[in-house]
């Protein structure tokens, strides 16, 4: 979603990163989130962000 998000607001990269992004994502493994987990790694990222 974060790497979708930035090229959202940067349409014109998009084109040039896309090969990039799509290589990267389909070497890892993306893992669900449940609607607690996400809850937890929100609360963290706003403790960490201030």
């Amino acid at each position: 979603m974060e790497l979708r998000y930035g090229l959202a607001l940067n349409p014109q990269r998009t084109q040039k990163v896309e090969p990039a992004i799509a290589s990267i994502l389909a070497s890892v493994t993306i893992l669900a989130f449940s609607n607690e987990e996400a809850e937890q790694a929100a609360q963290i990222r706003a403790v960490l962000k201030s």
